[in-house]
């Protein structure tokens, strides 16, 4: 008998498969419908909704309590609060300013006379703690005259 020369149909037909499947993989990695940047997206919006529902829950649980309603924080000026990590550091462990619950003293004539405004919040104030603490966000401020959140990502996580 003759001996073959060449390479079978089915070596071709398997190696035009291999060749498919490393391109589809490069293509993914290049494009915007990378599954793992769509991830990192994902956990960095829920990490954002996350914290604004803490904040909000966080703020109503304080006025509910307290009798002057003078808030957790001042609504009035344009002081913005901390919130869980600032700086890389938690609120809790670094070199922020002590964390203080705001109070309120009632004076002769029943008005509140001294008010003092917490200037950050922690992770553990708001609930946020173990697993469920955002590990996507590198900070976050809050201001209380406007509502707003300002977050900036953690290394590794983009906003969409």
């Amino acid at each position: 008998m003759k001996a073959k020369k060449g390479i079978s149909l089915i070596v071709l037909v398997i190696t035009i498969i291999v060749i498919i499947i490393l391109a589809a993989a490069v293509l993914l990695s290049l494009s915007k419908n990378n599954p793992m940047d769509n991830a990192r997206v994902a956990t960095y919006e829920n990490d954002m909704a996350e914290v604004r529902s803490a904040v909000a829950l966080y703020i109503s649980n304080f006025v509910a309590k307290d009798y002057y309603h003078n808030g957790p924080f001042n609504t009035s000026s344009s002081t913005k609060i901390d919130v869980g990590i600032k700086n890389g550091t938690d609120v809790a462990t670094g070199d922020t300013n002590k964390v203080t619950p705001s109070t309120g003293k009632e004076g002769a004539d029943g008005q509140v006379t001294t008010v003092s405004y917490n200037t950050s919040v922690t992770w553990e104030q708001l609930g946020l703690v173990g697993s469920s603490k955002p590990t996507s966000i590198y900070s976050c401020t809050y201001d209380p005259s406007t509502g707003a959140f300002e977050f900036t990502p953690a290394a590794g996580y983009k906003a969409q």
